[in-house]
C-alpha cells in the first residue's frame, strides 16, 4: 500500500511532534480515512520531505510524530516558467495540474485579449486559493517537495517584461520544432487562449524575441499545448529521460 504524502505549511523537524491545522486534520482523517500509527510523509516545501506517524487522533485535532528525514530528488535541473493565458475553468485546471506533475517552476495566470474568462479581484483571490490547492495536491501525489509558485494574475506585457529568460511561442506554421532549440536551463512558454493571441499580442511578444516553434502538425488546445511543452522539454532537456 502507498504511503500518503501530505503537504503542510509549518515547522517540520525530525523528533518533533506536531499538531495538524484544522484543514490538515480532516483531510487526513476524513479524506484518508488515517487512524493512530498509520504511516505518512510530510512535507512543507522546503526541499526536505519526513517519515512521520499518526501518534494521536481526537474529535478535533491530530498529533503527528516526525521521525527521519528523507532526500527527494523530484526536482527538475530545468527551470520553466509558464505564462497560461486564462481558459475555461476545467481545462485550466487540469493544465495546472498537469504541469505541475511535470514539473514546471513556476505558473502566471495572464489575461489575454481573447481569453472568454474575466476575473475581478475577489474572483481571482478564489481562483487563486483553488489553483494553489491544485498545486498542493499535484504535489502531493506526484512526489514533488517543493511547490511551484503561482504569480499573481497580470497582463501579458507586464509578463513578459517581467524575465530576460529565452522564450518560446507555439505557432503551426513555424519551421522548427522544440528538438532544433539550442538546450538551455532555463527556458519560458507563453500559452495563448482558446481563440489565440491578438495581432497586438503577437507584435508584443515579437518584441521580446520569443522563438516560434510547431508541437507537431495538429493544432493543439491550449491546455494540451501546455502540458506536451513542458513534457517534450522534460525529455529533452529536464529529467523524463532518467
Amino acid at each position: 500500500m502507498r504511503v500518503p504524502r501530505i503537504y503542510l505549511n509549518q515547522q517540520l523537524d525530525s523528533g518533533n511532534t506536531i499538531q495538524l491545522s484544522d484543514e490538515a486534520h480532516r483531510h487526513v482523517i476524513n479524506v484518508l480515512r488515517l487512524r493512530e500509527k498509520d504511516k505518512l510523509i510530510i512535507f512543507n516545501a522546503q526541499g526536505h520531505e519526513f517519515n512521520a506517524f499518526i501518534e494521536k487522533v481526537e474529535k478535533k485535532q491530530t498529533s503527528i510524530s516526525i521521525e527521519q528525514q528523507q532526500e527527494n530528488t523530484t526536482t527538475s535541473p530545468l527551470h520553466i516558467e509558464l505564462g497560461l493565458s486564462l481558459i475555461k475553468n476545467d481545462k485550466l485546471d487540469f493544465a495546472i495540474q498537469k504541469t505541475v506533475e511535470l514539473g514546471v517552476t513556476s505558473i502566471t495566470p495572464l489575461s489575454a485579449d481573447r481569453s472568454t474568462i474575466k476575473l475581478d479581484s475577489k474572483r481571482e483571490l478564489r481562483r487563486r486559493s483553488h489553483w494553489q490547492g491544485i498545486i498542493q495536491s499535484a504535489c502531493e501525489q506526484s512526489g514533488r517537495n517543493i511547490l511551484p509558485k503561482l504569480n499573481t494574475l497580470q497582463t501579458i506585457p507586464i509578463w513578459l517584461a517581467s524575465s530576460e529568460i529565452p522564450g518560446i511561442i507555439f505557432e503551426p506554421r513555424a519551421s522548427i520544432g522544440l528538438n532544433k532549440l539550442k538546450p538551455s536551463n532555463k527556458i519560458r512558454i507563453i500559452i495563448g487562449p482558446e481563440g489565440g493571441f491578438s495581432k497586438n499580442e503577437l507584435e508584443e511578444i515579437a518584441q521580446y524575441q520569443f522563438t516560434q516553434v510547431k508541437l507537431g502538425p495538429r493544432i493543439l488546445r491550449a491546455e494540451t499545448a501546455a502540458i506536451t511543452a513542458i513534457a517534450t522539454l522534460q525529455l529533452l532537456w529536464g529529467d523524463l529521460n532518467n
